[in-house]
């Protein structure tokens, strides 16, 4: 329509909503929208390769791409005013003015005469504010391969690859109260308000990484392949959202920088081995004098991989809002080493590392800074085609995932205030959409046939 409007935007330094357009939504290619768009999306990328000699190769290229950001932080928008539903309050005094049009809709004076001195809690006691100038999550990324062709139809490859990220989707509230340990006290910034979850982009990463891999293929029917990875990932948040290992929102929200740590999906170190090998028996191969008996042993073929990892960090935790905050995200003070001398599932970090942090005070744990358990993974199968006429086949195939059936722990409890912290009660969760539960399950045998015709 051609409707003039006013947008409005909450400004976090007054805690105002103030007017920044009264152009026609939807009718001109300026500010028909809730929020400004990005137009800075450009990605450009690069590539080479070049070969110095003739068994050995160099490739790099570096580029910058952006990520879409995820519905629910669209959908966010429509949590706020003039959209959220009063939750304490009243708006029986304003709506005489606004029959008499003294309040007139889209300026924002109905949301200010919402906050009255008589009212029991704030009128929007959980808004979410959003950035009106949000970015698109920007990545950079860049890499330098080397692959040479060893003795013994070996190929070896060994590079680097870094990522940056910039602008990426981030929580905090400008309105988180205030502690003073004094007076044992708090302030909220903007008492017309609850804690806010203030959708910004000003989240970043960086990611660097040594990636090694050997491979070789034998004229058998054998093929090879050992895989090495060395990294460390930095980030300032690694979801939007929390997990079990960290409730990726600011303890202090007035201390940004201080959450910069290890990302969740920092693992240190990952080795990787897989193999597929057609068994050496029946017709051509190693065969008895039985037809019969040639026909079930040949082209059976076993295969598998074999996965270790170093464990992901987590953060520890003091639940019972020592500081007075409201929101949930406290840690406890360091004060000596947490790790104990041989760590098992019964005593994964140590409670006398730590200490709860007084009243009305956040603690100086940083953000991932324990490490939980790592995990090994072993998954074998075994296949056969069977041709029965010209055109019908049966496959089977026979899979064994953790074959060597081992407890690969997930995080222990990390709230400092629970008197079972430091233990682990729970192997690693199962991953949605995966055939088998993931690395944490037991031993899990699946035997499958398919008849094609």
């Amino acid at each position: 329509g051609n409707s003039a409007v006013t947008l409005m935007q909450y400004d976090p330094t007054t805690g105002n909503f103030d007017p920044v357009g009264t152009t026609n939504l939807g009718s001109t290619t300026v500010n028909r929208a809730l929020q400004y768009p990005d137009r800075n999306d450009f990605a450009p990328r690069f590539g080479f390769s070049w070969a110095p000699q003739a068994k050995t190769v160099v490739r790099g290229g570096g580029g910058v791409f952006f990520d879409r950001t995820f519905g629910d932080v669209d959908f966010q928008k429509s949590s706020n005013p003039p959209f959220a539903k009063v939750s304490f309050g009243t708006l029986q005094g304003a709506i005489p003015a606004i029959e008499q049009g003294t309040l007139p809709v889209g300026t924002g004076a109905i949301l200010q005469n919402v906050f009255q001195p008589t009212m029991v809690g704030p009128a929007f006691a959980s808004i979410s504010p959003f950035n009106l100038h949000f970015k698109d999550a920007k990545i950079l990324e860049w890499t330098l391969n080397v692959q040479r062709e060893l003795p013994g139809a070996l190929l070896f490859e060994a590079g680097y690859l870094g990522t940056r990220g910039i602008h990426l989707v981030r929580e905090w509230d400008p309105n988180q109260p205030i502690p003073d340990p004094v007076t044992q006290t708090t302030t909220q910034p903007y008492p017309g308000y609850g804690n806010f979850s203030y959708t910004d982009s000003n989240g970043d990463s960086i990611y660097h990484s040594l990636q090694t891999k050997l491979e070789r293929h034998f004229s058998g029917g054998m093929a090879l392949l050992l895989a090495y990875t060395y990294s460390k990932a930095i980030d300032t948040n690694s979801t939007a959202f929390g997990t079990n290992r960290n409730t990726n929102f600011p303890q202090n929200s007035r201390d940004l920088p201080a959450e910069r740590a290890r990302a969740e999906f920092d693992i240190r170190q990952r080795l990787s081995a897989a193999y597929v090998y057609r068994l050496p028996f029946g017709t051509g191969h190693l065969q008895s004098g039985n037809h019969a008996l040639n026909y079930l042993i040949r082209d059976w073929q076993v295969s598998g991989i074999f996965t270790a990892q170093s464990g992901p960090p987590f953060t520890p935790q003091v639940s019972g809002d020592v500081s007075q905050t409201q929101e949930g995200n406290d840690r406890p003070n360091r004060i000596g080493n947490p790790i104990p001398a041989h760590q098992t599932p019964n005593q994964w970090v140590l409670a006398s590392g730590f200490s709860i942090p007084a009243p009305y005070t956040f603690g100086d744990a940083g953000r991932n800074s324990l490490t939980a358990p790592g995990l090994a993974s072993w998954d074998f199968s075994v296949s056969r085609h069977f041709r029965l006429t010209e055109g019908t086949a049966l496959e089977f195939d026979g899979q064994i995932f953790n074959l060597l059936n081992r407890a690969n722990f997930d995080v222990p409890q990390a709230d400092l205030a629970s008197p079972s912290f430091g233990k682990i009660f729970n192997t690693v969760q199962a991953v949605a959409g995966f055939a088998s539960g993931g690395p944490g399950d037991p031993r899990e045998v699946q035997l499958g046939l398919k008849l094609t015709f």
